[in-house]
């Protein structure tokens, strides 16, 4: 069962369809995404990927990464594996942790796929700009995430 404490960074966790998020921009994301999977933006999404921690054969442990997914080029020919971790809050793009800098740069060492910080963009770049890059056109759903579905986790 997972820890339902009050948490450091204030987030609050929600449930979708019978699943714990750890906080609601999460939960955001986690919709936008089946969205861009259906669309055929995306494939093979999962989230709460496990990765072991190995440094010079040493099991250290493991880091839960939120999302991994294949991004599908245009025509569907070039594919390239995804990590990507939701945070809240982050200054600069910038890990805000020194373990978190540790987890992330184990796992890009041992597989040579960086860990993406995601962080929420503002309203009124959502708004304003149409950005055609990857992660522009993935943030295009969260204006078409059905905001119902997000619901507060009320105990266990």
């Amino acid at each position: 069962m997972p820890d339902l404490s009050p948490k450091k960074f204030r987030n609050s966790f929600v449930r979708i369809d019978g699943q714990l998020f750890h906080s609601k921009w999460e939960a955001e994301y986690w919709l936008a995404l089946q969205l861009a999977e259906a669309d055929g933006l995306i494939d093979r999404l999962r989230r709460q990927v496990a990765y072991q921690l190995i440094v010079n054969a040493a099991n250290l442990g493991k880091a839960i990464i939120d999302f991994s997914f294949i991004e599908v080029s245009k025509g569907g020919y070039g594919k390239q594996l995804r990590l990507q971790d939701c945070k809240g809050y982050v200054r600069k793009g910038v890990p805000a942790t020194s373990l978190w800098k540790l987890k992330y740069g184990i796992i890009q060492a041992n597989s040579g796929i960086p860990v993406e910080i995601i962080t929420r963009p503002r309203k009124k770049d959502l708004l304003t700009t149409e950005d055609q890059t990857f992660q522009g056109r993935l943030f295009s759903y969260l204006k078409k995430i059905d905001m119902d579905k997000i619901k507060p986790n009320k105990g266990t």
